[in-house]
């Protein structure tokens, strides 16, 4: 056979490190997304009788100047509005169809390795769909204008991003939709800044793993490229932040049957199926939400 590995050797003590070291390595590559250091990740509802989980936000977190006070002057005081941020989960799955039939001659391509690999960046993918789809809620606005996007259009953005309270310093994250990235990479001086960070390791290693929904680097700002960005008014919702706006949370479903296998957050099960057919699944509990609005900025563009 030109792949041994089934489906069932996934609960035998030889193959199932081979699962592990897949998805393990994906998940615990320093460039990807979730590990992005512009999102908070708040952990796992498991165990919390809750699936919302919540953190504690404040105004101290704002790059504002001290007061000055002349002699024998009174003191003043800043307002102090604590508040709870949260998050909450959603149940997200991948899942196959197989006959008797095509289990029985499909020579080993139904390989619990490759099958966890895929499902492993699909789900990479669904956390890109789930930022983009948080972005449009941003209280904060930069219009671009009419006409298609430019370097300058995308400047603005970021700089309207540093006029909140945020460091310049501080790693950015662009989520855009495909047109909108497709326009800019078409813009020379975009491409030519760009081009300045398509060297870096990070960006090499970041455009190794996610293909093309990574675009590069420009400014200190990652873009990201996801059709779920959403259209309202006739334009664009696009987003850039840095770390505070977003904030994830996941869920760990546990192994409760033979025919399943927990790896992380991530199950993996098999189900018989009414006739004669096998269903071949895996499920995640995953959810984003906006934290701090002061930490990103919603950008519209024209389709």
């Amino acid at each position: 056979m030109a792949n041994e590995v089934l489906w069932s050797a996934i609960k035998s003590d030889s193959e199932r490190p081979l699962i592990e070291a897949e998805i393990l390595g994906i998940q615990t590559d320093q460039y990807w997304l979730m590990n992005h250091p512009a999102i908070i990740d708040l952990g796992d509802v498991t165990g919390t009788n809750t699936d919302t989980k919540k953190i504690r936000e404040d105004d101290l977190n704002g790059a504002g100047v001290m007061t000055s006070i002349a002699e024998d002057a009174s003191w003043s005081n800043s307002a102090y509005s604590p508040n709870m941020l949260s998050a909450s989960v959603g149940q997200y799955f991948d899942q196959y169809e197989l006959s008797d039939t095509t289990q029985m001659v499909q020579d080993g391509q139904l390989d619990p390795v490759r099958f966890a690999a895929n499902f492993a960046k699909k789900r990479a993918l669904t956390w890109t769909n789930l930022v983009a789809t948080a972005i449009a809620t941003f209280t904060n606005t930069k219009d671009a204008g009419a006409g298609v996007p430019t370097l300058e259009d995308f400047m603005d953005a970021r700089h309207e991003l540093e006029l909140l309270y945020n460091d310049p310093s501080l790693a950015a994250m662009a989520v855009l939709k495909p047109a909108v990235a497709q326009a800019l990479a078409k813009d020379a001086m975009f491409a030519q800044q760009m081009n300045l960070a398509k060297d870096l390791p990070e960006v090499q290693a970041m455009a190794r793993l996610f293909g093309g929904v990574y675009k590069g680097r420009v400014f200190n700002t990652d873009i990201f490229a996801s059709p779920k960005v959403a259209t309202a008014g006739g334009k664009y919702s696009n987003g850039l932040f840095v770390r505070g706006a977003i904030l994830t949370v996941k869920g760990t479903q546990p192994a409760r049957l033979a025919d399943q296998v927990q790896l992380g957050d991530m199950l993996f099960e098999q189900e018989r199926g009414a006739g004669n057919t096998t269903f071949v699944r895996s499920t995640s509990f995953m959810g984003v939400a906006v934290g701090q609005q002061a930490a990103g900025v919603l950008w519209t563009t024209t389709p």
